[in-house]
């Protein structure tokens, strides 16, 4: 007895495709849902500026982005914002928390009498710094 031959793989014939869906037509709709999902979709466009940031896009200054950078770099959508956003973090290369390792602080003492700080901010690194100058500087005032 021969071997049946395989047939070449078709779609299941036998399961009817799904007719293609209609558009809704207002008649069809119920009026209350209908007014509420528009309220909705209203108060949401409001609330994320869709209308101003089509109209006017979001404005980000070049040089916050990439260093002396000339004009501004307009967004049209959230998707931009973002973007500018990262690169202007990445220009500024800052991550929180710093630590900064001083090396031997009392050089009359010996070894090495080092000390690690860490701040959380480049904020908090200038105040310090401004703090440790204005000190120094009374200290030099005493002195003379």
């Amino acid at each position: 007895m021969p071997l049946p031959v395989p047939l070449p793989y078709t779609e299941n014939l036998s399961e009817p495709e799904p007719p293609p869906s209609l558009p809704i037509l207002p008649d069809d709709m119920d009026k209350n849902c209908c007014e509420d999902l528009i309220k909705m979709t209203r108060e949401i466009h409001k609330a994320l500026g869709v209308r101003k940031l089509l109209d006017k896009s979001f404005q980000v200054p070049s040089n916050m982005m990439i260093p002396e950078g000339k004009g501004n770099h307009a967004n049209k959508d959230y998707l931009e914002i973002m973007s500018d956003l990262f690169k202007t973090i990445d220009n500024y290369g800052f991550y929180a928390p710093v630590t900064v390792k001083v090396q031997d602080t009392n050089k009359a003492q010996k070894g090495d009498q080092s000390i690690e700080l860490k701040f959380n901010s480049l904020g908090a690194i200038l105040k310090a710094q401004t703090e440790l100058l204005i000190e120094l500087k009374g200290d030099s005032a005493n002195l003379g």
